[in-house]
């Protein structure tokens, strides 16, 4: 990429290890000097970030301690709607790249990877080149195709609205209706509420079903 390139760009690093962000840093700078790089260690840190909508790219672990694995790729799509997000991780199960793309991740890297793939990641972000197709949901989601069943599909995880993730979140701990309502500053009732539409989103009846499907799909491990 031309030094003189007119991208004045910033863009995010999430990663817990500050080696790792040291890492990312120093590739992302070698394909422009120019790029502000702003690093945070956790999910929470991210999204307490006023103008977390105007980074260009987020680079995004999944393991973080705040984080949700796969989940964490629609939490942040849900707090900076504009933001590609570029999954980084020692992950390197093809379930997961299949799972990332599926949320919408805009690219993927393992971090034993080429760093001239990162950087090449890094260049088609920018430019808004296509990085790489998100795949079919595969041989799962062909099967309830055959059965009739609901498939769960990026759009509809995609559906999740910001309060519905939170609660999500909660339920994938395994709390109850009335911890959840506590622990959100909620009533139960809009728990249950959210449970209701979270079913739908995912084509689940219950609490089981949805979990089912969520670890199908790779939202949660």
């Amino acid at each position: 990429m031309p030094k003189n390139s007119n991208l004045v760009s910033r863009v995010a690093v999430v990663d817990d290890h500050p080696l790792c962000r040291m890492s990312l840093k120093a590739m992302i700078q070698a394909v422009d000097p120019s790029i502000i790089v702003v690093e945070f260690d956790n999910i929470s840190a991210l999204v307490a970030c006023d103008d977390k909508d105007q980074f260009k790219v987020i680079f995004l672990d999944l393991a973080l301690p705040d984080g949700q694995g796969l989940m964490n790729v629609s939490i942040i799509r849900s707090v900076a709607r504009h933001a590609p997000v570029v999954v980084v991780t020692a992950d390197e199960k093809p379930e997961t790249r299949s799972g990332a793309l599926q949320l919408g991740a805009a690219g993927f890297w393992p971090k034993s990877g080429k760093i001239s793939e990162m950087e090449e990641i890094l260049r088609d972000v920018l430019q808004h080149r296509e990085v790489e197709p998100a795949p079919r949901a595969g041989k799962a989601a062909d099967s309830a195709l055959q059965e009739g069943e609901a498939v769960v599909t990026a759009e509809s995880a995609n559906l999740l609205s910001r309060a519905q993730l939170k609660v999500f979140s909660q339920l994938a701990k395994g709390h109850s209706n009335k911890v959840i309502a506590f622990d959100l500053g909620i009533s139960e009732a809009t728990v249950k509420s959210h449970l209701a539409a979270i079913y739908r989103a995912l084509g689940a009846t219950n609490r089981s079903q949805s979990l089912i499907k969520a670890k199908e799909l790779g939202l949660i491990a």
